[in-house]
This record gives C-alpha cells, sequence and structure tokens, in this order.
C-alpha cells in the first residue's frame, strides 16, 4: 500500500547526499577545467585519468564493502564505539586546554 503526504503541495527537504553529489559534481567541473587550463597537453590524457579515477573508484567500492562487512560484527562496532569515545575525549582535553590558553592570554593582556 503507498501511503502519500497529507499536503501534496509542501516539498520536501532537499535529500542532504544529493547536495554532497552536486558539490562534487561542480567540484570536479572546476578541476577538470583547472587541468585543462594549465597542462597544455602535458600529462596524463583525459581518458587516462579516467581510466585512474575508475580504478580508485572500484577501490572505493571494496573498501565500503569491506568496512560494511567488518561492522556487522558485533566486535568490530564495540571497538569502533571505543575508539570514537577515545576521540572524543582527546578532542574534549584539546578544546579545554586550548580554552585555558586563550583565558590566561587574555588576562595577561588586560
Amino acid at each position: 500500500m503507498e501511503t502519500h503526504d497529507s499536503d501534496p503541495t509542501t516539498s520536501k527537504p532537499a535529500d542532504p547526499w544529493d547536495t554532497v553529489s552536486a558539490e562534487f559534481g561542480e567540484l570536479l567541473n572546476s578541476l577538470q577545467e583547472a587541468y585543462r587550463a594549465t597542462s597544455n597537453g602535458k600529462g596524463p590524457s583525459e581518458a587516462e585519468i579516467r581510466d585512474a579515477v575508475s580504478t580508485l573508484l572500484g577501490a572505493w567500492d571494496n573498501i565500503s564493502e569491506a568496512v560494511t562487512a567488518a561492522l556487522a560484527q558485533p566486535a568490530v562496532r564495540n571497538h569502533l564505539k571505543g575508539t570514537a569515545a577515545s576521540l572524543a575525549t582527546a578532542l574534549s582535553a584539546t578544546i579545554a586546554e586550548l580554552g585555558k590558553e586563550l583565558r590566561s592570554g587574555s588576562a595577561e593582556e588586560e
């Protein structure tokens, strides 16, 4: 059974992944234009670059599959949670230390 929005005139917020995709597309276009402007026929051809990017994307797909498989394991997820907690603790300590330094620097200036 299909469900529909109660008010079809209201628009849904943009999917953030669509925004990311569009931004990367624009970035790619800018990089291609810059490469064409500066390469003057030197370096790899666009076809060679496409092949290299295709190889990188294939490797990325393999890495994504491996990470997905690893995260399906409870031990790996628990390790990830512990690692994330350690990172949060380290960032918190660094920010607190920076705050102390900024406060002491402000006090010395007065």
